[in-house]
């Protein structure tokens, strides 16, 4: 009984000593926590206390730091351990951290905290013990107020405090600053304790991410002044010229704000490297994505200073073909002496690894084509030039640009190396050595290009020597190592022989006749020997059909050929219908092999001169295969194509033939094509009845036969007339036309719906009268050359 009731009053009086202790345990541990707390200039609010064996757990608590104010730090739960040893650990588990205000004012802020937390210790010491801090699966939140569309936000923040230092674990961190939206995944920041603060002495991440496109509108909204580049066509003439020095500036600039980042935030010697970065960046209207690739970013002393920006992306995995970009950006002392260096060396590399996607610049299948890479570009702002010196091949390339054909075009080997100089300023360009591969063919290119300003209103001038050369590829080489799409008319043709090609271009602007020296010896043996049933000429000997344009451009197809209605044998046709085409359209066409060099001449000569395209230099062979097996749409495809079948054509046929099978199918007008049905709709008449006049006007409308020259009455105007008679002088001057035919040509005006024209009284004298005689009247009607 006495033991028992001892029991008794031993266990009444623990649970009242535990009563006392639990009832005092809450204030104790909140004060010493404040007081420690305020050691640091922090206040806390302790939402709950629970007691655990050599510690406690604290639930629900908010710090506010008096240095710091734009900061509010929220725990859910923070567990103290070894609260009565010598060391402690104090681990906060969850919870979130958020800064509200501008960048600036909160770097002061936390400068201030940072120097507090300097001169108490990073490691605290806290009544003889050593405290480590921990904080898993924390929240952080940054927001600008003044711009709501800034902000960053990270989740499953943890951090360490080890050795006098900081371990940072970040598993995703997002956000948009300006114009420029990231994120981040595994990120892993080492901080050490330096003098006059802390540094990083790692800096890592899994994956990376940056947008530099996103929209006009936001960027605006963030008040960024970061300079916008305009479109192309918004920059004047002479802004552009300095648009790369203007560029190189910035790039310094941001440089330099970089490198001083890197130097209050890194330890030296430290990289910050992200394993897998992508990028998106807006180029002229187009998205480019870039990566995943390893990206390094480094300093290197020096003088100059260096910022390294290396970029390196591997075909795949296990894959050893490895692509490396690095931007070497000098600094400081010394950089205004040394070239920023832009590197690429290895390959090949799939352009979808590269981060080109599908439809980026036209560009298809980015993941059968591949980019290999071994060059330097220098940006020498001490003597404002840039350097081009490497060599590259793109395999595999397929694209879309209408500009090039109408459907895709698959498989293209682009192979490119030279040495290239030019000054930032846009007024020269020189080639030491240039050499393109496509397929089979090679282009190889030397030469100096030069630019003066023009002044008083006139156009810059510009002083022309290059060289170039094609040498000898077999045509069937050519051919066969087109890419699919190229040529879809010959596709699929046998042809022999070979083809080489060496000329030159020598002028100056300002003194175009002077000076103009353009010219080519060219070796072309090219022959279809096996043409595809579509191309063989064989098919127009019977009625075929063909693709014509209504008036509202739409294709649909006709009927043509020997036996059909409105097919007129040569021997039904006037002579001065093939006298008058030929005489407006192509000058030499009895006696060219189906190109005219002395045209071709005249027409770069008078483009250059008018700054724009003015005067093509189709000839009549050049046209009968465009009307016979082309579309009217303007592509380097077409035109490829169309060279090759005029050779074809001028190799099967005699030059009668072609005249003959250009009449029947070439438009004088809408839905009128041929000149049976011409003769008929403009003159009520037969092709072998029609007049001089006659003839001559229909040859004239060649060039635009939507067009019509007709006055009220129904005659040909005053001024096409005055055309047409410097056209008869021309034929009579050269032999075509007699002193009877020439005078009967002149004394007519052709009337529209009338087999006969009017005659009228001439003065000039007749045959010897006005001279009125050009040189080369005729040019390529067609205009798209």
């Amino acid at each position: 009984m006495k033991v028992g009731r001892g029991l008794k009053i031993s266990g009444a009086s623990l649970a009242v000593l535990a009563l006392s202790a639990g009832v005092s345990f809450g204030p104790l541990v909140r004060s010493r926590a404040a007081a420690t707390a305020e050691r640091y200039g922090a206040a806390l609010e302790i939402g709950s206390v629970r007691p655990r064996w050599n510690g406690a757990t604290l639930g629900d608590v908010v710090v506010t730091l008096e240095d710091a104010p734009s900061l509010s730090i929220k725990l859910h739960e923070v567990v103290v351990d070894g609260a009565f040893g010598a060391s402690r650990t104090v681990t906060a588990h969850g919870g979130t951290v958020r800064a509200i205000g501008a960048p600036e004012a909160i770097a002061s802020e936390i400068a201030a905290l940072r120097e507090r937390l300097v001169r108490k210790g990073v490691a605290a010491q806290v009544d003889g013990a050593r405290t480590e801090l921990k904080a898993v699966g924390m929240q952080a939140r940054w927001e600008r107020v003044e711009r709501s569309s800034e902000s960053v936000e990270a989740s499953g923040l943890s951090v360490l405090a080890v050795d006098g230092g900081l371990d940072v674990a970040v598993e995703r961190v997002s956000g948009t600053v300006g114009r420029r939206a990231f994120t981040a995944k595994g990120i892993d920041l080492g901080l050490a304790r330096v003098p006059g603060g802390v540094r990083a002495r790692r800096v890592t991440a899994l994956e990376g991410f940056i947008d530099l496109s996103v929209e006009a509108e936001a960027a605006a909204a963030t008040g960024d002044d970061a300079p916008v580049t305009p479109p192309a066509a918004e920059v004047a003439p002479r802004d552009r010229e300095d648009e790369v020095t203007r560029a190189v500036a910035l790039l310094r600039a941001r440089g330099e704000a970089t490198l001083a980042i890197l130097d209050e935030k890194l330890a030296p010697g430290t990289v910050v490297v992200v394993e897998h970065s992508t990028a998106r960046v807006r180029v002229r209207g187009d998205i480019v994505g870039i990566g995943p690739g390893r990206f390094e970013l480094r300093r290197e002393d020096g003088v100059p200073r260096r910022l390294v920006v290396e970029v390196a992306r591997t075909a795949g995995e296990g894959d050893g073909d490895r692509l490396t970009a690095r931007l070497s950006l000098p600094l400081g002392e010394g950089a205004a002496a040394a070239p920023i260096k832009v590197e690429m060396h290895g390959g090949p590399v799939p352009l979808a690894a590269l981060g080109l996607r599908e439809g980026d610049f036209g560009l298809l299948e980015t993941d059968r084509a591949s980019l290999a890479a071994d060059a330097i570009v220098e940006l020498d702002d001490a003597v404002h030039v840039v350097r081009f010196d490497g060599e590259g091949h793109l395999k595999g390339l397929s694209l879309q640009h209408d500009a090039l054909s109408d459907q895709p075009l698959k498989g293209i080997d682009i192979g490119f190396r030279g040495k290239v100089e030019a000054p930032l300023d846009g007024t020269s360009v020189r080639a030491q050595k240039a050499e393109i591969e496509l397929g089979a063919l090679r282009i190889l290119g030397a030469g100096d290009v030069k630019r003066t300003r023009g002044v008083a209103g006139k156009p810059d001038a510009f002083l022309v020597d290059v060289r170039y050369e094609v040498p000898l590829v077999a045509c069937q080489s050519l051919l066969d190592a087109a890419p699919a799409g190229l040529f879809p008319v010959v596709a699929g043709s046998t042809m022999a022989g070979s083809l080489a090609l060496k000329g030159h271009a020598r002028f100056d602007t300002d003194q175009l006749d002077k000076s103009y020296d353009v010219s080519w010896d060219a070796a072309v043996g090219c022959r279809m020997v096996a043409p595809r049933p579509l191309v063989a000429v064989e098919r127009f000997q019977k009625p075929f059909k063909k693709t014509i344009y209504t008036p509202e451009g739409s294709r649909t197809e006709a009927e043509f050929g020997p036996g059909t209605d409105g097919w007129v044998s040569r021997s039904r046709i006037s002579h001065f219908m093939e006298v008058a085409v030929i005489t407006s359209e192509d000058g030499r066409f009895e006696r060219h092999g189906g190109f005219d060099h002395e045209a071709i001449r005249n027409s770069i000569r008078e483009n250059i001169r008018a700054r724009r395209f003015v005067r093509g230099a189709s000839t009549i062979s050049m046209q009968l295969a465009k009307n016979l097996y082309l579309p009217r749409d303007k592509t380097l495809s077409r035109k490829l194509e169309e060279a090759i079948l005029t050779l074809y054509l001028e190799q099967v046929l005699t030059k009668d033939q072609m005249m003959e099978l250009y009449l029947n199918v070439v438009e004088f007008g809408p839905m009128i094509y041929g000149i049976g049905p011409a003769a008929r709709h403009y003159f009520r008449t037969s092709p072998d009845a029609l007049t001089v006049s006659q003839a001559y006007y229909l040859a004239s409308i060649l060039p635009s036969p939507k067009k019509q020259h007709f006055g009220a009455g129904g005659a040909v105007s005053g001024g096409w007339m005055s055309h047409l008679r410097r056209l008869m002088r021309y034929a009579h001057h050269r032999g075509r036309l007699t002193d009877g035919e020439l005078d009967e040509g002149l004394s007519e005006v052709p009337v529209f719906g009338s087999p006969s024209p009017i005659h009228e009284a001439r003065d000039d004298g007749g045959v010897g009268g006005e001279d009125g005689v050009k040189r080369e009247p005729w040019t390529d009607g067609h205009g798209d050359g």
